[in-house]
């Protein structure tokens, strides 16, 4: 059995370790993108003449994901019983709006 050329093995680990660096960053950004769930109730969460989501919260959030380094978009609830189930299940990783703790939240 004829041996290799070292040129080949380096060019094979080259190869190899660029498609790990490129699946890491692409599984990396993916998991860096968050669900925020979020509600319209003004001055929170609103959207603009233009239809798009502004408010407290949204820009507090915003400043946020800017500081930690990661990307986020909005899923919007009509409901707080809907968003708060959706947050406790995953769907989205976190919420924001006026929410306020009450003893029923509290509770759950």
């Amino acid at each position: 059995m004829k041996k290799l050329p070292l040129s080949i093995f380096k060019s094979i680990f080259i190869l190899l370790t660029l498609s790990f660096s490129i699946f890491t960053s692409i599984c990396y950004a993916e998991e860096n993108t968050l669900t925020i769930g979020t509600i319209e109730r003004p001055p929170f969460m609103m959207k603009d003449k233009k239809g798009d989501i502004t408010g407290f919260s949204i820009e507090l959030w915003d400043e946020i994901v800017k500081k930690i380094g990661v990307k986020s978009h909005y899923q919007e609830f009509t409901n707080f019983s809907d968003m708060t189930s959706a947050t406790q299940s995953g769907q989205v990783q976190a919420s924001i709006s006026n929410i306020s703790i009450t003893i029923r939240r509290q509770l759950t």
